[in-house]
């Protein structure tokens, strides 16, 4: 006697479930916000280092080092804001907090757009 076993056909992934149904919430909050933290740190530390690169006379007359410069610096602080941004945590609620974590948030994604552009 031979028994077959059937399963269910897996239902498709649809990004808007994993992205905004819960789909990061497996992980806890901590996790994602210290990894978050991280690898900003790790573009922090690669943007300098491609800053002072940049800024050695062999290449300050190439044609693209004033974009490139501005693009380590523009990603620099988007990248520092973000780290603010997720590390309210950390800092005590009162104004200058709030304030403080509304222009990070507003900074950080304006410096995304212009680095983009």
């Amino acid at each position: 006697m031979s028994t077959t076993i059937t399963t269910a056909p897996a239902a498709p992934l649809i990004w808007t479930e994993v992205l905004y149904e819960g789909g990061l919430e497996r992980e806890p909050r901590a996790v994602v916000r210290w990894l978050t933290v991280a690898v900003c740190i790790i573009g922090v530390v690669g943007n300098i280092l491609a800053v002072c690169t940049l800024l050695r006379r062999r290449m300050r007359h190439l044609s693209t080092h004033a974009y490139l410069t501005a693009l380590c610096i523009s990603n620099t602080l988007s990248l520092i804001f973000i780290i603010t941004f997720e590390l309210d945590v950390l800092f005590q609620p009162n104004r200058f907090f709030c304030i403080l974590l509304s222009v990070s948030k507003a900074m950080a994604l304006s410096m995304l757009a212009l680095s983009t552009w």
